[in-house]
């Protein structure tokens, strides 16, 4: 529902939360926007909010502060809105739902962030579909995959055309960025000659 202000003016969106007990229902807390995040999104820009995610956070549906996870730090994670970088964790109903560690959230994605009014810290509401990644298998033998970076804009592998020229490497970083969908670009250089080879999707 709206929260209206003493002017009489929408100021933004209110969310309660319930907890469904055994007679009634608990109020758990009320979360107050203090504005529509939603005509603030042009302060994301510079941090890749382009037109693209625009849609995809409007077809969520979800009145909701966007955010991008800039940094992880054990359980918490760094992220900028358009307010400021703040610190978020996983909201419980998150959690609940994801089916694997693939689904959690990295640096890089896009991420619904719930801010309740009187604390600092955020919390992760969802993430929105990736667009591409990096991931890397967590050691031999095994399939599952260690998610690095998530919306990957542009990976460039670079190597010198000299003895320490490795080609299996090579082979497995623009296997890695094929898989994950993530455009990219092999940089060679030698005698200050520099040829770029690369793909796009």
């Amino acid at each position: 529902m709206n929260y209206i202000n003493a002017h009489g003016s929408i100021k933004g969106i209110v969310y309660i939360q319930l907890r469904r007990g055994a007679k009634r229902n608990e109020l758990m807390g009320v979360i107050i926007y203090e504005r529509n995040w939603k005509n603030a999104l042009d302060v994301l820009t510079k941090y890749g909010l382009d037109a693209y995610w625009k849609e995809v956070y409007h077809l969520t549906g979800i009145n909701m502060p966007i955010g991008r996870v800039t940094g992880q730090y054990g359980r918490f994670l760094k992220c900028i809105t358009t307010e400021d970088e703040i610190k978020t964790e996983l909201a419980g109903r998150f959690s609940y739902m994801i089916e694997g560690v693939a689904e959690l959230p990295v640096t890089g994605d896009w991420v619904l962030v719930m801010m309740q009014k009187g604390i600092d810290n955020g919390l992760i509401y969802d993430v929105l579909p990736r667009k591409s990644w990096v991931a890397r298998r967590r050691s031999k033998g095994y399939h599952m995959e260690q998610l690095l970076a998530a919306n990957v804009d542009f990976l460039c592998i670079v190597s010198s055309l000299d003895k320490t020229l490795n080609m299996n490497l090579i082979e497995r970083y623009m296997l890695l960025a094929a898989e994950g969908r993530a455009p990219y670009a092999l940089r060679t250089i030698k005698g200050g000659t520099s040829l770029l080879h690369g793909n796009s999707f």
